[in-house]
């Protein structure tokens, strides 16, 4: 199986990421594209080595260099597709590790096709699925913060990155919100590029879950992936989240390795 639409939806995302403002954006043409968002979350930074990459000693440092100047904890997503071989994987992975980064998780390449789903419809008696503009990004960073069971208060930076990004037309923000209180129980996140769009910052707050909002907020996503023009959906999937969108009709490519680097770590040659 190949994770070609995966890392390149991914790999389009790092792109935009690093192009907002706040942001620190790093792109080597020998196979590395990656960005520091400005927020001290670790999932929030990704570097990405990308198919064919070359010299990956000199990329894996330069990138140790980039996130050191900063600061900042980092994520490198080793897709099996970047690599010619399996013994190119292992190599790379070696060289990250010596460069200071931990095997953190594996998460799950999957696609699906837009169309043909039976998906239930995100509006109801209860809750009110709404896209969100600029104005509103500080309310949807806050519930994806606590969807994201973080115990402290959603970090200015990220409010700033969430306002950033819903300003790109590739980026649609999703929420569903409570019509009993206004609270934004669940959201998620499109990035659209050419005829695939990914899926990402699928959250619920946990006092909104085991009711189905996750499948909702995922037919909220792929109505709207459908009617832009998109052919399929992408994501990475946790081993918590995997049941969810097999549930949604997409189906697994392949493992993906997450090795995490921590602040200011790594070779400096």
């Amino acid at each position: 199986m190949r994770d070609d639409v995966v890392l390149s939806n991914l790999k389009f995302l790092v792109e935009i990421f690093g192009s907002l403002r706040g942001s620190r954006a790093l792109v080597d043409p020998r196979g590395l594209a990656a960005c520091d968002c400005g927020t001290d979350e670790a999932y929030e930074n990704y570097a990405l080595l990308t198919p064919g990459a070359r010299n990956i000693d000199e990329l894996v440092s330069k990138c140790a260099r980039f996130f050191a100047a900063s600061r900042r904890p980092f994520i490198w997503p080793l897709f099996p597709n970047a690599f010619e071989t399996p013994d190119a994987l292992s190599e790379a992975r070696r060289l990250i590790e010596e460069s200071g980064a931990k095997l953190d998780d594996t998460f799950f390449a999957m696609e699906a096709n837009v169309s043909g789903r039976d998906i239930p419809n995100a509006e109801g008696d209860s809750l009110q699925g709404v896209w969100l503009a600029g104005a509103e990004a500080a309310e949807w960073a806050d519930a994806v913060w606590q969807g994201f069971d973080s115990t402290e208060p959603v970090p200015d930076k990220f409010v700033k990155f969430a306002g950033e990004a819903a300003q790109k037309d590739e980026i649609s923000l999703f929420g569903l919100r409570s019509k009993r209180d206004g609270t934004m129980a669940s959201t998620g996140l499109l990035c659209s590029d050419g005829d695939t769009a990914g899926a990402y910052y699928v959250s619920t707050r946990s006092e909104y879950r085991r009711r189905g909002l996750g499948l909702l907020v995922m037919g909220a996503l792929l109505d709207r992936a459908e009617a832009i023009g998109c052919a399929k959906t992408s994501l990475l999937a946790t081993s918590a989240g995997r049941p969810l969108y097999l549930n949604c009709g997409f189906r697994e490519i392949d493992k993906v390795t997450i090795m995490k680097q921590e602040a200011n770590l790594g070779i400096t040659r």
